[in-house]
């Protein structure tokens, strides 16, 4: 190639490069950072003209935005005290001539005279607002739906709520029924009995209450060793007025066992809420609800099948609490949100 071509070559990428949207500037390191030179198309971007800039008109640092000089300034002054030959800027606004504010991405080198001192900036600006634009757009629109989660999780929670509390109340009116009847016949030892269910039942309630306020980060969980069957046996006569009339419990909960570590409370409401849901599938016919408890040792790939969620556990001894029923069953689709947290078909 003939070096007359290679200039006008060079002069033609030189012509699309700054027609386009991106401004090349040449800054001097001094206060202000004076341009010496500017793309002819910074009047696009800009709204202010090569000369104006060059002739001091316009001062570029007074074009930045007031809320991101001070961090445009800081990375520009860590650029010249490391030892890197450019450097990019996070983006930043600047104000055009028209008054709008506008997002710029901006690359520079670092010119260093013979002694090795920077004396001049040269680099690129882009305008990038409907890019900046757009990622805002998605963010509120992320936070919008996960304000719209929160809402549903709340609408969630509420109902899930309002089913442990039912469970609960139909206790406690199961035994204060028991309670008058006894009374009337003057039984007053049966009437003990039940005044006695009723007040556990208030204690189950009052543990389901601070369950909640630990949960709202105001309480706290007791974590401790636990007899797994007993924690279980304590719930029977809870669970024998709460499920249908029909239906008949079937507890096989050996003694024994390994201790588990956990929550007595959150591990009671889990287990009536299991019999509850159980006993529901019965939709009021005659049936079994089945709670068993049993050590098994288990390997990776039973637990692969047994444990939902993406935290691997592994493979030793268990202590597996299943709850069955003779009911309906579950829909492919209930089933799959089954883990779902506050999920509830109520």
């Amino acid at each position: 190639m003939e070096p007359a071509e290679r200039v006008q070559d060079a002069l033609a990428e030189r012509e699309i490069f700054t027609s386009g949207p991106v401004v090349v500037f040449r800054w001097t390191n001094a206060p202000g950072w004076p341009v010496e030179y500017a793309s002819k198309n910074v009047l696009d971007v800009f709204g202010y003209s090569t000369a104006q800039f060059v002739q001091g008109e316009v001062a570029y640092s007074e074009l930045i935005h007031g809320d991101d000089l001070q961090r445009v300034s800081s990375e520009v002054q860590v650029a010249c005290e490391g030892e890197g030959d450019d450097f990019t800027h996070r983006p930043y606004r600047v104000c055009r001539a028209d008054g709008r504010v506008i997002w710029l991405y901006d690359h520079t080198n670092l010119i260093r005279d013979s002694l090795g001192e920077i004396t001049h900036f040269l680099g690129y600006v882009v305008d990038i607002t409907s890019q900046v634009e757009a990622e805002q757009a998605n963010q509120r629109l992320q936070q919008q739906l996960l304000h719209a989660q929160k809402l549903e999780s709340l609408g969630l929670l509420a109902g899930g709520l309002a089913h442990d509390f039912n469970n609960v109340l139909t206790g406690i009116l199961g035994y204060a029924t028991l309670a008058q009847r006894a009374l009337q016949k003057s039984s007053p030892a049966l009437a003990a009995d039940a005044l006695g269910e009723v007040e556990s039942i208030s204690i189950q309630a009052a543990k389901l209450c601070q369950q909640l306020l630990a949960y709202s980060g105001r309480g706290k969980f007791v974590v401790e060793p636990l007899d797994l069957s007993q924690t279980v046996l304590e719930l029977k006569g809870m669970l024998q007025v709460t499920i249908s009339k029909k239906a008949q419990l079937q507890l096989d909960l050996p003694a024994g066992l390994s201790a588990v570590v956990g929550d007595k409370a959150q591990i009671q409401q889990v287990v009536m809420n299991l019999v509850s849901n159980a006993s529901e599938a019965l939709e009021g016919a005659a049936g079994e609800v089945s709670v068993a408890l049993a050590e098994r040792e288990l390997g990776a790939a039973d637990l692969a099948d047994l444990v939902a969620g993406s935290t691997p556990l592994g493979a030793g001894r268990y202590l597996v609490l299943s709850v069955s029923d003779t009911g309906i069953g579950m829909s492919e689709g209930v089933r799959a949100r089954l883990f779902d947290p506050f999920f509830t078909t109520k």
